[in-house]
């Protein structure tokens, strides 16, 4: 996540507690039937201490850890901190507090917050006994919760006032928001914005001369980016999910959709050869595919026509079914005999001018093709489905170990990690952050220090380029 992308999370937490003043309700939504047994729980084999408000917690309820994640037993947790819960008839959670307010129209203030099916989540039973979450825990009750395994406590420092702004915390919010806006407003220079997108590189011969086709065309009447189904650009992309190591060069105006060379970290001699990937921003951990060879069979198949860089076909009845059928369904809007001689026309200018290649066929597996190559390539697997393919003579012979990245990760672990993990293993780690996105600045900042040592110095630049 971008410093920008930190300061819009650290707005919203506070704009959320604005909202929060006086009765708050929270539905978090249906029911939930089952509880977990206390077969599916361990506990954790650590003598750990909880503490409340620099008080420690005399109870027999231990804390329970179940792989990453700490549950705090509720009862005493919540009896030290002046909290109560109940435990409703349909499997919620009410968890209340009540504090008094001379200012208000009652002696006393009062709020709930209830849970509803977190029970295969943030919520356990145990013996007969609530756990819950400890992250959970300090989202729902506005209190800071420390975990330090070394010293054996977990730590619950709760808010007298939960939910009430301070003033510090306001003037936080309101120079936060001052810094976002002056950040809105600022523009980078053409110059400047493609040099953070090509970093090390220059962008390829190619480009150039289909910029040059594009001009002619224009004089003649046609439209090149019209039948290629996307417009180019030297620019960097701002969405976070974008790869790190892609350079983009095309757009096609939907949902942010782009187009970019993989450069594998850096590791792509020449930008002719980089595999193309489609990024799709609204796709969420799967954003980034690579759908074409390189920028030459790229252009090839768009020239055949460019739904094969979407779908593969078992063979060309089912490619020509569809395309019959995708005519039906577009009715009067789809191509006249004008707009396909058209289209052809431009097309074949463009293969003509460009010098290039023939596709092997059958041409409607293509993308099939590209993803089996791209998979006997990969050296170790990412969530995203990119992987990494770099092979380093410092890997060879050693194991690659992946880590799963998700909000319980912790900087200890992340550190413990990339002190044995391969490089493979630690250019895949930062596939699955580029994808998650950070959510602490700690393990942020461990990441730049890390992609710092490895030379990342054009991946670091995007991704603070990054705007989403």
């Amino acid at each position: 996540m971008s410093e920008q992308n930190e300061n819009w999370t650290r707005l919203h937490k506070l704009a959320g507690f604005i909202a929060f003043l006086g009765f708050v309700v929270v539905v978090l939504g249906g029911c939930g039937d089952k509880i977990p047994s206390s077969e599916q729980n361990q506990k954790s084999g650590e003598q750990v201490n909880m503490i409340v408000d620099g008080a420690k917690v005399d109870s027999d309820l231990e804390p329970i850890k179940d792989g990453r994640r700490w549950y705090l037993p509720l009862d005493p947790i919540l009896t030290a901190m002046g909290w109560t819960y109940k435990h409703e008839a349909d499997n919620s959670l009410a968890l209340s507090y009540s504090r008094s307010n001379p200012k208000s129209t009652w002696s006393t203030e009062s709020s709930t917050t209830w849970l509803h099916d977190e029970w295969e989540d943030a919520l356990r039973m145990v013996d007969e006994h609530i756990y819950i979450h400890s992250k959970r825990f300090s989202e729902v009750t506005d209190a800071e919760v420390t975990i330090n395994t070394a010293a054996g406590t977990i730590e619950v420092k709760s808010n007298p006032n939960p939910g009430e702004v301070t003033e510090a915390e306001q003037e936080e919010y309101l120079a936060m928001q001052a810094k976002q806006e002056a950040t809105a407003e600022e523009t980078r220079s053409a110059e400047e914005s493609e040099q953070i997108n090509y970093g090390k590189y220059t962008p390829p011969d190619i480009l150039n001369e289909l910029y040059t086709l594009g001009d002619q065309l224009e004089e003649e009447g046609l439209s090149l980016w019209d039948e290629l189904g996307f417009y180019g650009g030297y620019y960097q992309s701002e969405y976070g999910n974008t790869p790190w190591d892609v350079i983009t060069f095309g757009w096609t105006g939907g949902d942010g959709e782009h187009y970019g060379f993989l450069t594998e970290f850096g590791s792509i001699a020449d930008l002719n050869e980089a595999p193309i990937v489609r990024v799709s921003p609204m796709g969420g951990d799967e954003a980034g595919e690579v759908i074409a060879n390189n920028i030459r069979e790229f252009l090839r198949m768009i020239a055949l026509d460019e739904s094969l860089l979407y779908f593969s076909y078992e063979d060309e009845e089912a490619y020509k079914a569809e395309k019959q059928q995708e005519e039906a369904d577009l009715g009067e809007w789809a191509p006249t005999k004008e707009d396909k001689s058209v289209r052809r026309q431009v097309m074949t200018r463009m293969v003509e001018a460009l010098n290039l290649p023939e596709i092997s066929q059958p041409y409607y597996t293509y993308l099939d093709r590209v993803k089996a190559e791209r998979e006997n390539r990969i050296v170790v697997a990412t969530p995203d489905g990119l992987g990494v393919t770099n092979v380093h003579p410092q890997d060879e012979g050693r194991q690659h170990e992946a880590l799963l990245v998700d909000d319980d990760l912790e900087a200890e672990e992340l550190q413990a990690y990339l002190e044995r993990a391969t490089y493979a293993g630690k250019l895949a780690l930062l596939r699955s952050f580029n994808a998650k996105d950070f959510h602490s600045e700690d393990l942020r900042e461990i990441i730049v220090e890390e992609m710092t040592r490895l030379g990342l110095t054009d991946e670091i630049a995007r991704m603070n380029a990054s705007a989403w």
